[in-house]
């Protein structure tokens, strides 16, 4: 194979084009994986669809109308296949950054280096299988190595050689990765309540909500799906603890059924079932739904990708971007070395409220006869914190006062915390925090209803259930009324 990388240059290794060559690819690979996102978003689009018009045949509330937006339309669907393209791809991409070290320092691609590729693409085909569609899933996979590595070698063609100060560069790096650090390691939580602060980020935090149901449908085994549609064989006529949620349908041909989660026979089917052995009784059925879930899971290799990319390559991923971000710092600061420190000074003042943040939990850890003090602080930080740290602190009335908070991650500690009371004398705060603009809240004012029981809580979950427009906080609802008086449902067909 000739030599694909420039040797001409002055610099026969250049770091800024290998980055922005990363960065290109990278691109590349997200594009490649949202587009496989679609295909499997659309088709679990149109089983949940059909799904829940057999709810609504068996007279069961649908958790979501089949003609739902958030459900059919092309932008909604897009939206929910993002998800795949930003967790598969971001996995996919460090792969391949990593591999390009071994091309970039070589300077040269020769037939050995196949092994690679073939190394590549099965990984990319491996974490990213589903048994569902395992062509298209595996031409996925084999895709991955051309899509990544085609742009970065016309990228890296293109390179000019520049000269930069590899002590500059990690003087930017440190400036950059320093503030992450002196902030306190964030739970997802955390990270949750603080977007809700920052209106950009409060957008795109309602943005991956409102979209996550219908991705995580493809990935979630029956099991855990909040409604699920069972197909049983007709030699099966009693159904013993049943659990909320689920329709049982008993047929003569279970495999003929659109739209159910799961097959369970006592007999050979045509379809993927599982196997139980021949009763008219069929007990224990949580036991078997979570052993028939586990049987019957084809994405388990997908869901270990995603889980993958979120514990290692999207970490891996923000680290490579903050190198080229300060390594864009350093050049710019060979020509202008005051914008640079303008830049780097602009970056560092974003991140104070999280510095005195983390300052002030410190104090209040160190102090906590500070408490009513922070309580009654006017700075939303100190409350939030008392809120995180301290909730079995406030009163009755002070959290039904902090449910009114301007600020929404307080409303939703304060509704965590109610939630963990199950006291009654909050409903009236609970019921107005389901008119909440931001469906974090309502939602976590949902899950506290559930865990206060009784008619009223039942009767506000099951408004919601029937009016809140997102689908999001009706999954919470519904869960929630499972807790009260579960639903579900036995018919023979």
């Amino acid at each position: 194979m000739p030599n694909l990388l420039p040797t001409r240059t002055p610099l026969k290794r250049d770091m800024r084009q290998w980055f922005t060559a990363g960065a290109i690819s990278t691109a590349a690979c997200l594009f490649l994986y949202t587009l496989y996102g679609i295909i499997f978003v659309h088709f679990h689009a149109n089983s949940i669809g059909n799904q829940m018009k057999l709810f609504e045949y068996h007279g069961m509330f649908p958790l979501i109308r089949p003609n739902d937006p958030y459900l059919i339309s092309l932008p909604a669907q897009f939206g929910s296949a993002l998800f795949f393209g930003f967790s598969l791809g971001s996995l996919v991409s460090m792969v391949g950054i990593f591999i390009s070290i071994w091309f970039w320092v070589r300077r040269t691609l020769s037939w050995i280096d196949i092994f690679w590729f073939i190394l590549f693409a099965f990984f990319a085909a491996y974490y990213s299988l589903s048994l569902e569609h395992p062509i298209i899933s595996t031409a996925f996979g084999l895709l991955s190595p051309f899509v990544f590595f085609i742009p970065w070698i016309l990228c890296m063609n293109r390179s000019r050689g520049r000269r930069f100060s590899y002590k500059r560069w990690l003087v930017f790096i440190i400036v950059l990765v320093l503030p992450v650090l002196l902030i306190r390691p964030a739970s997802f939580e955390y990270i949750r309540d603080t977007m809700l602060e920052i209106p950009v980020l409060r957008s795109l935090s309602t943005f991956y909500y409102e979209h996550t149901l219908l991705a995580a449908d493809v990935i979630k085994p029956a099991a855990y799906k909040t409604q699920k549609a069972i197909a049983v064989s007709s030699d099966v006529n009693k159904i013993l603890d049943r659990p909320h949620g689920t329709l049982w349908i008993i047929s003569d041909e279970p495999c003929s059924i659109a739209g159910t989660s799961l097959v369970i026979s006592s007999i050979s089917q045509k379809c993927d079932s599982f196997y139980v052995p021949a009763s008219p009784v069929l007990d224990d059925s949580r036991q078997i739904i979570q052993k028939a879930s586990s049987k019957i899971d084809y994405n388990r290799l997908m869901r270990a990708g995603i889980r993958n990319s979120l514990l290692i390559g999207l970490p891996c991923l923000a680290l490579f971007f903050i190198m080229w971000i300060a390594l864009g710092l350093s050049l710019v600061s060979n020509r202008m070395l005051s914008l640079a420190v303008i830049l780097g000074m602009v970056y560092l003042i974003c991140f104070m409220p999280g510095i005195f943040g983390a300052f002030w939990e410190y104090e209040l850890k160190k102090k906590p006869d500070k408490i009513h003090e922070y309580i009654l602080s006017g700075h939303e930080t100190k409350r939030y914190l008392v809120l995180v740290h301290y909730p079995e602190s406030l009163s009755t009335k002070e959290l039904i006062w902090y449910c009114q908070d301007p600020s929404a991650r307080i409303r939703l500690r304060a509704l965590i915390e109610i939630g963990e009371r199950r006291d009654r004398a909050f409903l009236g705060a609970l019921s107005q925090a389901l008119n909440d603009p931001q469906l974090n809240v309502r939602t976590k004012a949902c899950w506290a209803l559930g865990n206060n029981r009784g008619l009223v809580s039942n009767r506000l979950l099951q408004n919601v259930l029937e009016n809140d427009p997102s689908w999001y906080v009706r999954d919470y609802a519904y869960r929630a009324i499972g807790r009260i008086r579960p639903i579900n449902k036995v018919v023979v067909e």
